[in-house]
């Protein structure tokens, strides 16, 4: 089932997600290689936390419990941005941790 938009008790449109791209009545809204645009491909835990909008600790807990994707080099973490935005489409960000 799609989710449909609400706007003044009135179903004004159905938004489809197909891979990561938003369609709204036939037309590309957001794909997924223009979200976070500005950030590079591989990114620090203090990027993913201004992405997530997120504190330190939530951040580096994501990433311990493999909640995130990520790959740990001795101390250092380093995230894929794609990682983030599957995490973000995966409806696990809405729960609480």
């Amino acid at each position: 089932m799609f989710p449909i938009v609400y706007k003044l008790d009135e179903v004004i449109d159905i938004i489809i997600i197909i891979n990561y791209t938003m369609i709204v009545k036939g037309r590309v809204i957001m794909g997924r290689e223009k979200m976070f645009r500005d950030y590079p491909d591989v990114l620090t835990p203090q990027q993913v936390q201004e992405m997530l909008g997120v504190g330190q600790r939530l951040a580096y807990q994501l990433l311990r419990e493999g909640k995130i994707q990520n790959v740990r080099m001795g101390k250092l973490y380093r995230v894929p941005k794609a990682a983030v935005i599957d995490y973000l489409y995966s409806g696990k960000s809405a729960e609480r941790t």
